[in-house]
């Protein structure tokens, strides 16, 4: 199910095989926000770091994605109480809130 804010971002998206997720692009932000959500709303008990995250959970993405980018948009989930962020020695995950 996909969420209101993302269909509208799919419909306007163009071929963006060469294309980078930039940090000064804020439909780049929006779009790995939908793409977080919508992966977890099909993997309810998902849990990965930012590394796992943009290699397993947005493979299918066509563009490179920016780590800055992926790490501020996890923690804006966070913020917004959607993710939990879960510390565990030198690693940081984050998951669905439960």
């Amino acid at each position: 199910m996909r969420h209101a804010m993302c269909n509208t971002l799919l419909r306007a998206s163009v071929n963006c095989a060469a294309e980078v997720f930039s940090n000064e692009d804020p439909q780049s932000e929006a779009e790995l926000r939908c793409a977080v959500q919508e992966y977890l709303a099909e993997h309810p008990y998902a849990m990965d770091t930012p590394e796992g995250i943009a290699e397993w959970w947005l493979q299918h993405r066509e563009r490179r994605i920016e780590f800055g980018l992926l790490t501020r948009v996890l923690d804006d989930l966070v913020e917004a109480g959607v993710l939990e962020k879960v510390c565990g020695g030198s690693e940081t995950m984050y998951r669905s809130k439960r």
